[in-house]
């Protein structure tokens, strides 16, 4: 009976030691661009070449202090990444144009106050299509 238990327990203990994880390759490829990005900063759409693999990343920088919270951080962050993602791969140009509308007015005093009338804002897409 005692061998029986000692002859599990090595399995198990044997099962355990050669158990692979499915995410080291992930693990790697995200300590490998935190190095690249450490020794020389970058900003932009690159891409990575393995052995076996090709991998197209899209690096953007956010200023936390900026949002409220990590969602709507998060959420800039995709929008920005395949802005970028689309541009490099579609030819694809967001652009934005923002016109406001200020007057300004004297009082008795001459004092200058600007106030703000009217704020327009445009936001354009231009992609190749097939």
């Amino acid at each position: 009976m005692k061998v029986f238990y000692l002859f599990i327990i090595f399995t198990f203990i044997d099962y355990n030691a050669f158990a692979q994880s499915f995410n080291d390759e992930k693990v790697s490829l995200t300590n490998f661009i935190k190095r690249m990005h450490t020794a020389k900063p970058f900003e932009g759409v690159k891409i990575i070449d393995d052995y076996d693999h090709q991998y197209f990343v899209s690096v953007i920088s956010l200023e936390k202090a900026k949002y409220t919270s990590e969602l709507t951080m998060n959420r800039v962050a995709q929008v920005k990444a395949q802005s970028q993602a689309s541009t490099f791969l579609n030819g694809a140009t967001i652009s934005m144009e923002m016109l406001i509308t200020t007057k300004e007015s004297k009082d008795s005093t001459n004092n200058i106050k600007t106030t703000v009338e009217t704020v327009e804002q445009w936001v354009s897409l231009k992609a190749l299509s097939y």
